[in-house]
């Protein structure tokens, strides 16, 4: 066999071997799969915020392929860890390959391993940073309404009467809750931080009051 034959039935198998991962991978998986087991959550009706764009509300329909509504991305599983993980889509398959054990012959590269780390990390990062500002926002609007809540129920009704402590703190923090709130709504993702460092020990705070009068 000449070299010219050897480098044909190389390629040749190197076509198919290729063609063998991304078949197999879409046989078995689809785009939802793939998504919810790389963190995305979706709803019942396969809706999902869009990893793809900075998406505050589900923009994204997912189930065997995936669009968004918002920025367009559109794809099948295989093109949903590509751009997840910034990878090329023939890296992309083998990683769903090892990932969900679906049998192939060819490893991720350590370059290819070394982005898709870098990419979780910077993920996981990003995906705990929105969970504590949820919380925070959750706390502070929890404890507004049970400020609303004391000054509608505790309100004096004549001069003479006592004025109730839970009605003085009420018309104490209301304002700055108000404050707080409205900081935040128009505040970036890293002004949302610095938010949080400024009102951390003021939120603690709120947070056992929720607790002692509402549990």
């Amino acid at each position: 066999m000449s070299e010219a034959d050897d480098l044909a039935l190389f390629m040749n198998n190197y076509m198919n071997n290729k063609i063998n991962i991304f078949n197999r991978v879409k046989e078995t998986v689809n785009a939802d799969q793939v998504a919810s087991y790389y963190g995305l959550h979706i709803n019942h009706n396969h809706m999902a915020v869009c990893p793809f764009h900075s998406d505050k509300t589900p923009s994204m329909k997912i189930d065997a392929r995936y669009y968004c509504f918002a920025c367009g991305a559109t794809g099948d599983a295989i093109d949903y860890v590509s751009g997840l993980f910034s990878i090329g889509k023939k890296e992309a398959a083998i990683k769903i390959a090892s990932d969900f054990q679906i049998p192939v012959n060819e490893p991720l590269s350590e370059e290819t391993i070394k982005s898709i780390n870098k990419k979780k990390s910077a993920y996981l990062i990003k995906k705990n940073k929105e969970n504590t500002q949820k919380h925070f926002y959750l706390i502070v609007t929890e404890y507004y309404h049970l400020l609303r809540k004391w000054e509608s129920l505790y309100s004096p009704t004549s001069p003479d009467e006592d004025i109730n402590s839970l009605y003085v703190e009420a018309e104490q923090n209301i304002p700055l809750i108000e404050y707080i709130m409205d900081c935040f709504l128009e505040a970036d993702i890293n002004e949302r931080d610095q938010i949080i460092k400024i009102y951390k020990g003021e939120v603690n705070k709120y947070e056992q009051r929720i607790k002692k009068y509402t549990s």
